[in-house]
């Protein structure tokens, strides 16, 4: 009893250590942009997006300036975006710029001024000589309706619309959007920890396939119905607020593991929900926080209730009914996160629909692939050692898991 008091202390001190974690531990993390070029017979014009998510891990390359942190980026952009036509340089409207927050994007519309509209040629610099790892999906869309689309790289920053590198303006492509959504789920640390964290509850509550199968089928329920009501504009969410949100579902499945291992320490888990939540209140106060006051009460008041309506439960029916329904909500959550990617690409109407079943297709089977690499490796550890070591395991994914969520809830909340 007393070693397993201090084993959870120490997973309390582990937890709670995310608080004064490094944001420069992820200054690694690929940052993405995009922009939509529009033609009409006089001018062409420009809307470069960015979450503001990835301004953040490029916010040490800003500091020092005298502008304030919007007008440094809108400068940063139009230093860095240029247009051809027929090998001549476009004039970009200095001083007519709109800028927008919002939904948790930054966004810069300008105009370009060319002498003809053949032959054009993009230019793209920004943020590749401070993250070389940054890619930027641009679109043009010619006065005719042809569409184009092209893959930035810091190799290859520019683009002429000769090369036709993807044109999109007949049909939308399902097996790219399926690639599209595999990518995005495999590249998504986050989405995989949720899984983790998912698998490892039901590995301690001795699951079976068949409620795998039904916790993983509400997951992907709760996101395809949130992932159609983005696409079709009937729900707009705060991209900073929803990925704060995926990580404190992390966090709360991580808490529900836990003291299925050791039960006689349930306690533990209100006292980390509390400490957590009380550095969020101190947000409030001294930082710059993207939660309302009575946001941040629900999360602490549902995530109480949910541990200890858990706890509380007797039969194993109503506890898979339980579990199902918090994964479906959990996943309507996730599906905000992931029709924040594909919004981006402003997909025509008519073409929502396929678009949105190849990338849900695509992230599916990236959850499937991920779902049966952790169960075989789990088999075959359970399998070569005793079952302490498996503990000993089950318990250090659940310090990483706990440390990490806690890291990017925090920092997606506040800076």
């Amino acid at each position: 009893m007393f070693n397993n008091f201090l084993k959870d202390y120490f997973f309390v001190f582990l937890t709670l250590s995310a608080f004064v974690f490094p944001a420069q531990v992820f200054a690694h993390a690929s940052s993405e942009s995009y922009a939509n070029w529009l033609q009409d017979d006089k001018h062409i014009e420009v809307k470069f997006t960015i979450k503001l998510s990835d301004l953040n891990l490029l916010a040490d390359f800003f500091e020092g300036e005298k502008m304030g942190w919007q007008e440094r980026v809108a400068s940063h952009i139009e230093d860095n975006i240029f247009l051809m036509a027929s090998e001549t340089p476009c004039t970009l409207k200095f001083g007519n710029a709109l800028i927008k927050v919002a939904h948790g994007y930054f966004q810069y519309q300008n105009r370009f001024q060319c002498s003809s509209y053949e032959n054009l040629k993009i230019i793209n610099n920004a943020f590749f000589s401070w993250d070389k790892s940054h890619m930027h999906i641009a679109r043009l869309t010619e006065k005719d309706g042809h569409i184009q689309e092209a893959i930035f790289l810091d190799s290859q920053r520019q683009w002429s619309s000769s090369e036709n590198q993807l044109d999109i303006s007949q049909t939308v492509s399902i097996p790219a959007f399926i690639l599209l959504g595999f990518e995005h789920i495999l590249s998504g640390w986050d989405h995989l920890a949720f899984l983790l964290a998912l698998l490892l509850l039901c590995f301690a509550n001795n699951s079976s396939w068949k409620t795998i199968a039904l916790l993983v089928t509400g997951f992907t329920l709760g996101h395809s119905i949130s992932l159609f009501l983005s696409m079709q504009q009937l729900l707009i969410s705060d991209s900073l607020m929803v990925e704060a949100f995926i990580a404190w579902s992390i966090l709360l499945l991580v808490f529900e593991t836990r003291f299925q291992i050791t039960p006689s320490q349930k306690y533990l888990a209100g006292f980390l929900l509390v400490a957590f939540f009380a550095y969020a209140f101190i947000g409030q106060v001294f930082l710059s926080s993207i939660f309302p006051i009575l946001s941040l009460i629900g999360l602490l008041l549902f995530s109480l209730s949910y541990l200890y309506l858990g706890q509380r439960l007797q039969t194993k029916k109503s506890k898979v009914l339980l579990a199902t329904l918090i994964t479906s909500a959990f996943g309507f959550i996730h599906g905000l996160g992931f029709a924040g990617n594909l919004q981006t690409y402003q997909i025509s109407q008519e073409s929502v629909l396929p678009a949105l079943f190849g990338f849900n297709v695509g992230v599916e089977l990236g959850q499937i692939l991920i779902i049966f690499i952790i169960f075989a490796v789990y088999k075959l550890v359970s399998k070569l050692f005793d079952e302490k070591y498996v503990t000993a395991l089950n318990t250090a994914l659940l310090l990483w898991l706990a440390f990490f969520s806690t890291f990017w809830f925090i920092e997606r909340s506040f800076f």
